[in-house]
């Protein structure tokens, strides 16, 4: 007599959602940035806040309209491309420092925050876009480090 096998399998096999394949930060963070929104012609962060040594404070973090990732003046955030996770983000880019960039999955980003005594930095990888039943793009699932050194 043939009895039928079933086997199941806990994960890893998730196609909808990129993985990192390093490990993260002691102090990772994830977080879902959605679109902005506009209320009486004003457009508005759904985002978070990046606390960042800065000499003004706090600065907004969030996705605007267009699908960029967007910080508050006087923040700056360069991509350093495609990336592994949060723990292949380890230089410096020389060029392409923004008040925002184009939000891609698989990619990195470096928030700066530069304030009287020298500079914080933020990390941040997008995980994979949030989308709505029409396909279209409502956010961004990310991981985000702050207070991280980095290497000139």
């Amino acid at each position: 007599m043939l009895l039928p096998l079933a086997i199941a399998s806990c994960g890893g096999d998730d196609k909808d959602e990129p993985q990192s394949t390093v490990n993260d930060p002691e102090g990772t963070v994830t977080a879902n940035l959605m679109n902005t929104f506009q209320f009486i012609g004003r457009e508005y962060y759904n985002g978070i806040t990046l606390d960042l040594i800065s000499p003004s404070g706090p600065y907004d973090f969030g996705l605007n309209s267009s699908n960029n990732l967007e910080v508050s003046y006087p923040g700056l955030i360069a991509s350093v491309g495609k990336v592994e996770g949060l723990s292949s983000i380890i230089k410096l880019p020389e060029s392409g420092w923004a008040e925002q960039v184009a939000a891609m999955p698989g990619y990195g980003y470096i928030v700066k925050s530069t304030y009287w005594n020298g500079v914080d930095y933020a990390i941040i990888y997008v995980i994979d876009y949030i989308k709505d039943n029409s396909g279209s793009i409502t956010g961004v699932k990310i991981k985000y480090k702050i207070h991280y050194t980095l290497s000139n």
